[in-house]
């Protein structure tokens, strides 16, 4: 395995992982407005 394609691979690993996180954040963040919401709505 040459290097430079070594290097391509761990990029696309690292791309990968970039989805991974943003996607994994983005769920969260939709928890946590709608938990959020809902405890504002029980407030008013």
């Amino acid at each position: 395995m040459t290097l430079q394609r070594k290097h391509k691979i761990l990029i696309n690993h690292l791309f990968f992982a970039d989805w991974l996180v943003f996607i994994l954040n983005w769920f969260v963040f939709i928890e946590f407005s709608s938990c959020f919401f809902s405890s504002l709505q029980h407030e008013l």
